[in-house]
């Protein structure tokens, strides 16, 4: 991909050292998203889920780059394959949310993650090889070091982050 492997973070303490305490701005998150996040202009437009595409990411200033070599290479696969844009449209990164199974902040609140194809990929609902994220692209992000979670207990196969055990 071109792009170096940044370090991966694990577990929460780690997370926070590394990406900084998002807990410091939750009253003031406008200056968490200037002294944090990136916006990257991306090679090629890639398809958004609400049907338009995109050619920009806004994440973490750390993975940013990272993330948008993910992207591109998953486009390049979509053209080559052939692959409906449904399968792995880009739902987003940041928002700040607490996660969907519990009350600790989620990853994608440090831009630190990013869903794709969330209508052929729903959380709650194990990984279809036929339908959902095809399997090149699952390896395009897990090469990179980005965990899928698709493997969770709890599946959450549209789901990529960029920290071990949180």
């Amino acid at each position: 991909m071109g792009v170096s492997l940044p370090y991966r973070p694990t577990g929460y303490d780690e997370l926070v050292a590394y990406y900084g305490d998002l807990r410091q701005y939750l009253t003031r998150l406008d200056a968490w998203e200037r002294q944090i996040l990136r916006t990257v202009e991306l090679r090629q437009a890639i398809p958004l889920a609400m049907g338009q595409t995109t050619r920009r990411i806004r994440l973490h200033h750390l993975i940013v780059q990272h993330a948008a070599a993910c992207l591109e290479e998953c486009a390049r696969l979509a053209a080559a394959q052939d692959i409906d844009p449904v399968r792995w449209a880009y739902a987003g990164g940041y928002v700040v949310r607490p996660q969907r199974s519990g009350a600790r902040l989620s990853t994608h609140a440090w831009g630190i993650a990013v869903d794709l194809g969330p209508a052929r990929n729903r959380y709650g609902h194990a990984w279809d090889a036929q339908t959902g994220l095809p399997a090149s692209m699952i390896d395009v992000w897990r090469a990179a070091g980005w965990i899928w979670g698709g493997e969770w207990s709890r599946p959450d196969p549209m789901h990529f982050q960029y920290v071990a055990r949180y």
